[in-house]
């Protein structure tokens, strides 16, 4: 089941398709053992009902996911691009490819991740944006020397997150000093009526040179928005539209 990768060239490390007898870059010969392990990927469909195995193919190459003429697809999930993301094999190794689409491409987040200013995370039904952080305002002087009036903030650094919503409207806009947690019950940041956020959800906290998204033992998770590509490990689950998918990458001995 699922799809067997190819052999990357000891001498020039281009991608062969498997079954090559010689890399069709520079014609050495290759070996099992002089290229790259060959594993079998398997693509599950993880529901309320369990996994249920999705993809079963020889192709070594790329596998196409989205609403309609896909490698897999979910007709019905309007949240879904009709071509949404790729999930190819390359020399670094496997990897999540957002083709292009309208509301992305998004991976559980294992522990920790770095995150960084207009990184778009979902944790529970809400998806939120991370700005950033806000320093010390400057106020704003007129031309003929009035300054404007505005809310005191004690002066110290902020964390920025704001609501993405489904009107294509930017929601709430939350300023917190770091660290930050966001949940339903005891949190900074609170939506007490989603069902699908934890107590304590998640956090966001300062890191050297940046900053860390972190899963508090949640029970549904969170995702990081892809941007652009990502390589991909056995056990990943990924979030596209309302499909979660996960990946198993399987060595074969």
């Amino acid at each position: 089941m699922g799809f067997v990768l190819g052999l990357v060239c000891p001498k020039c490390r281009f991608l062969n398709k498997w079954g090559e007898n010689l890399c069709v870059r520079c014609m050495s010969v290759l070996r099992e053992e002089g290229g790259s392990v060959i594993k079998e990927i398997q693509i599950f469909h993880v529901n309320k009902g369990g996994r249920g195995l999705l993809f079963s193919s020889t192709n070594a190459f790329s596998v196409s996911i989205g609403r309609n003429k896909c490698d897999i697809s979910f007709e019905n999930d309007r949240y879904l691009s009709p071509i949404h993301a790729r999930i190819e094999n390359s020399v670094e190794g496997l990897r999540i490819v957002d083709a292009g689409s309208y509301n992305g491409v998004f991976r559980k987040v294992i522990g920790s991740r770095p995150v960084k200013a207009s990184d778009v995370f979902i944790c529970g039904s809400q998806i939120l944006k991370f700005l950033g952080v806000l320093s010390s305002l400057t106020p704003y002087i007129l031309p003929d020397g009035t300054t404007f009036y505005g809310s005191f903030i004690p002066d110290r650094e902020y964390l920025m997150i704001q609501q993405i919503l489904g009107s294509r409207k930017m929601g709430d806009l939350y300023l917190r000093p770091a660290p930050l947690t966001i949940g339903r019950e005891k949190a900074d940041i609170l939506f007490p009526q989603d069902k699908f956020l934890s107590s304590t959800h998640c956090s966001i906290s300062s890191s050297e040179g940046g900053f860390l998204l972190t899963d508090l033992n949640s029970a549904n998770g969170i995702y990081l928005k892809v941007r652009g590509s990502e390589i991909i490990n056995d056990g990943d689950v990924l979030l596209m539209g309302q499909e979660l998918i996960m990946v198993r990458i399987i060595r074969k001995e």
